[in-house]
């Protein structure tokens, strides 16, 4: 079944998104250079 929904975060984006946070960004900050929401970077986060 075909995956319904907004698209979430490619492998890429997770690895960038981790090295980010570990350097102390903020959801904000890492959204924006991800090019998406900070509620979708804590999403992630959160998991």
């Amino acid at each position: 079944m075909a995956r319904m929904g907004r698209p979430g975060l490619s492998a890429e984006q997770k690895r960038e998104l981790w090295a980010r946070w570990k350097a102390g960004e903020s959801l904000s900050d890492i959204g924006r250079a991800l090019g998406k929401h900070a509620g979708s970077v804590f999403g992630v986060v959160l998991a």
